[in-house]
């Protein structure tokens, strides 16, 4: 498994990563206001999201049928961690999904478990 980075854009593109199993972390650089149709979709492995305060559009369907489970009323077996009060922290409740922020004590990145 690994972890991907993204920096040097303003989005996601739609289907870019769709079907990568290898990824079990993704990184989202500040700059970054975009995650396209599908951008995640069927990515099996992805546990754990790391999203920059600029995200302000995530769309309804990045993450689908990825190992990201969106249900409501219960705990997601994904981690989002994100800055709080920001627009990807008002979309993460939205959608009953745990939300870390990255001024807590346990934001490590190096220490997935």
């Amino acid at each position: 498994m690994k972890t991907e980075h993204i920096e040097g854009c303003s989005e996601v593109r739609s289907c870019e990563y769709k079907g990568n199993d290898d990824i079990s972390v993704v990184i989202i650089g500040e700059g970054v206001k975009a995650i396209g149709k599908e951008a995640f979709e069927n990515c099996c492995n992805l546990r754990m999201v790391v999203l920059p305060e600029s995200i302000n559009t995530i769309s309804e369907s990045a993450f689908s049928n990825s190992g990201i489970k969106i249900k409501k009323n219960l705990c997601p077996v994904l981690l989002m961690y994100c800055v709080e009060n920001s627009a990807a922290d008002t979309l993460l409740g939205e959608n009953y999904i745990k939300i870390y922020y990255k001024n807590e004590k346990r934001f490590n990145i190096d220490n997935q478990n």
